[in-house]
């Protein structure tokens, strides 16, 4: 498999066949209505043609070992909410896998907008004490594959490569070094240009790089200056404020690139 990431964050789920390839969409809830897809393989290879057997819910698992360290765990609170939501949770469960049989699918949106029903201060309350997100947050997208490569996807559109802007690169060759900032000197090729290196930090002034010159004595020094492949820059055509920081925006793409 591919790897994937966010994944946890959804609650359902599913996967259509279109024009001959699985195709992945998510929701956070049941009771949303519109389904996000993912992009991305999920398998690296097919997997053989057949139909595919529904799985019921079990609650095997949930033993009274489990249950018991919910209570425990809920005793360390002044007031019963946490072992009152433990409850309630596990005999929903319980719910579940009895009207399975009858029910296998709407058993489950019935509860969903029973829950949504429910009080929403002791919702909130509970989310809280939980830190877990509430009904109505946003959950991130999930990512199937590499991550750099869905990051830089989701970015927007590429600005052309101009000399005098800077961009930021992704190069193996200083991979200990991050972020990675040059500014465009010369377009040498559709597939090449020419770049000063700029040193700094995500947080602090850029300043312009320079190198020890080579074969040459008393410690003399040259723009830090090579030549580089397109396909390492992932974001281009902007300037540096007046202060020689990085804009915010590109402060937020480095984040979330990085991640």
């Amino acid at each position: 498999m591919n790897p994937i990431c966010n994944h946890s964050r959804p609650h359902v789920f599913k996967i259509i066949n279109q024009n001959g390839k699985a195709v992945i969409y998510t929701k956070k809830w049941s009771t949303d209505k519109t389904w996000n897809v993912c992009e991305g393989n999920f398998l690296l290879k097919s997997c053989p043609s057949g139909p595919v057997s529904q799985i019921a819910p079990s609650l095997e698992r949930i033993d009274d070992k489990v249950i018991n360290d919910m209570q425990t765990f809920a005793s360390f609170y002044k007031d019963n909410a946490m072992a009152n939501y433990w409850d309630k949770y596990f005999n929903e469960l319980k719910e579940i896998e009895d009207s399975w049989m009858d029910e296998p699918v709407h058993i489950l949106d019935l509860l969903m907008q029973k829950r949504r029903q429910e009080d929403t201060a002791a919702s909130d309350d509970l989310s809280d004490l939980l830190g877990i997100a509430k009904i109505d947050d946003p959950i991130p997208p999930v990512i199937i594959g590499n991550k750099k490569a869905a990051a830089a996807s989701a970015a927007p559109a590429k600005e052309t490569i101009k000399e005098g802007f800077f961009v930021l690169l992704d190069w193996a060759k200083y991979a200990d070094e991050w972020p990675q900032l040059a500014k465009v000197i010369n377009i040498v090729s559709p597939a090449e240009v020419e770049i000063h290196w700029y040193k700094g930090a995500k947080t602090t002034a850029w300043t312009p790089a320079s190198r020890r010159m080579k074969g040459c004595k008393g410690g003399k020094t040259e723009p830090f200056v090579e030549t580089v492949n397109t396909n390492v820059i992932w974001c281009r055509g902007f300037s540096l404020t007046p202060s020689g920081h990085l804009p915010k925006h590109i402060k937020d793409q480095v984040d979330v690139y990085f991640d």
